[in-house]
């Protein structure tokens, strides 16, 4: 068994949330941050068009830049197939952790010098190699690329990482001294695509349920060994 039918990571929405009364809205909060809202099926938009009564999740945290993009980055990658293309995965990270202010500078610094140092990304690039290696053939990219973010985002040789907001990075005018490194990913794509890439292999299947059995786990050899 491969043990995509253990436990499952996260328990489906509907399992978490009731669904509320025709035309009410409920509010739930969940302990691990979400917030999720459930509209009844009577509830429409202006134009007289029903909702769906599918759950909007909304991220909630105290800052926004460390749990959160955690959260909402692994949700993404679960649901929306886009994500786990390459263009998407770049995409995903831009937006969630660099423009949404992860503190790569304070997170990044080793230990010994920045009592904030933390590997709050790389416990996102560690899950995403989880997901990567439960359905290898949901991803168009392989683990090459999440080894290369791994080191890159410590080395200095891309402005994208540096600071802690995107506004640190333009008032130090890093587009004249770095490149980004989305531009350079993107001129070596041929090296991170994965021959397994299947995306029409479960139509029917965009979302992705990880398992976080402790026998479904493994360690990440390519980097830590």
């Amino acid at each position: 068994s491969d043990g995509r039918h253990a436990r499952p990571l996260v328990d489906p929405a509907r399992d978490v949330v009731p669904r509320p009364a025709e035309g009410r809205v409920w509010c739930v909060t969940v302990p691990s941050g979400l917030i999720i809202v459930r509209r009844g099926q009577g509830d429409a938009t202006g134009s007289g068009v029903p909702r769906a009564s599918r759950p909007v999740v909304v991220g909630n945290c105290s800052d926004g830049w460390d749990r959160t993009p955690q959260l909402t980055g692994l949700a993404q990658l679960m649901t929306d197939p886009y994500y786990r293309t390459l263009e998407g995965f770049l995409v995903l990270v831009d937006k969630e952790w660099c423009s949404f202010g992860h503190k790569f500078g304070d997170r990044c610094v080793p230990a010994e010098e920045n009592a904030e140092w933390s590997p709050i990304f790389m416990q996102f690039l560690d899950c995403a190699y989880q997901f990567l290696r439960q359905y290898p053939e949901q991803f168009e990219f392989t683990v090459k690329l999440l080894l290369f973010l791994a080191d890159e985002v410590y080395s200095g040789r891309f402005g994208t990482f540096m600071y802690n907001s995107e506004r640190e990075r333009m008032e130090a005018h890093l587009e004249k001294k770095t490149i980004p490194i989305w531009g350079y990913i993107m001129w070596r794509k041929e090296s991170y695509l994965n021959k397994q890439f299947e995306p029409d292999v479960h139509d029917d299947q965009t979302l992705l349920i990880p398992t976080a059995d402790f026998r479904s786990l493994r360690v990440w050899r390519e980097y830590y060994l």
